[in-house]
């Protein structure tokens, strides 16, 4: 059986997020796009490539598999620095996020997965309910402000269950955020926990300082979001009314 390698088309963007211009980098599938666009969201002031390049090689691979990708710099960081912006937790930067959607809509996408490391996690989160057509946000390892309760996360996972978002949490156990989430979690009301999955794997991912947390960041995203389609064409097949599985209008 010959197998067929599509060629992938990755271009620099510019996205309209107010008066500002964000930098981006797109990639589409060359041929059979199954109408679902990724956001990838690095760390706070990390450039769209992310920590070692690990969004790169998932943009790629996301691609192979049929969806439109998009990798940006945030407002104030990288290509996108015409902005002074911080990056404090309790603020993610949503409209950013909400930015690379739009771009994902024009190239013909109708459902989305939001997946981001750290402070892209934290934005995935609050950005998510805004998005109608989400597929689910797949977290990596999202930053917990100590002491608890960290309100602005509470309220924005809160905010995602009400939506109906399916979030799935990554931390690796020896992450200095993972006990600070399991405490977190203890701590929420458990009506709080409808919708979130939570993977827990070997040593340290955030920073992705070496080749194993790399393995294991790219492994679990890129799983993640298969997951999250299946899902969805699961949901598809069993209720064909729902043209566009996932979240249909925005919760405040």
């Amino acid at each position: 059986m010959i197998q067929v390698e599509y060629l992938l088309e990755r271009k620099p963007v510019l996205l309209k997020r107010g008066t500002h211009r964000l930098f981006a980098v797109g990639t589409l599938p060359a041929a059979e796009p199954d109408g679902v666009g990724v956001v990838l969201l690095p760390g706070a002031a990390t450039p769209a490539f992310g920590n070692s390049r690990i969004w790169n090689r998932v943009a790629h691979e996301a691609a192979r598999a049929g969806s439109a990708v998009i990798q940006l710099d945030y407002t104030g960081a990288g290509e996108s620095g015409d902005a002074e912006v911080s990056f404090p937790l309790g603020r993610p930067l949503v409209p950013d996020v909400l930015a690379a959607v739009r771009w994902l809509r024009d190239q013909s996408c109708r459902s989305f997965v939001l997946a981001g490391t750290c402070f892209g996690a934290r934005s995935a989160l609050a950005a998510g309910p805004d998005v109608p057509g989400l597929l689910g946000a797949v977290l990596l390892f999202p930053p917990v402000q100590m002491p608890l309760p960290d309100k602005a996360f509470e309220e924005a996972l809160s905010r995602a269950v009400r939506a109906g978002v399916p979030c799935h949490f990554v931390y690796g156990e020896r992450d200095v955020d993972h006990p600070r989430f399991v405490e977190f979690l203890a701590q929420t009301p458990a009506g709080a926990h409808d919708h979130v999955t939570v993977e827990i794997v070997p040593g340290r991912l955030h920073g992705i300082a070496d080749a194993d947390a790399f393995t294991a960041v790219y492994e679990s995203a890129i799983r993640s979001i298969s997951a999250l389609k299946d899902r969805a064409r699961h949901v598809k097949a069993v209720d064909p009314t729902k043209t566009h599985p996932g979240v249909t209008h925005a919760t405040k």
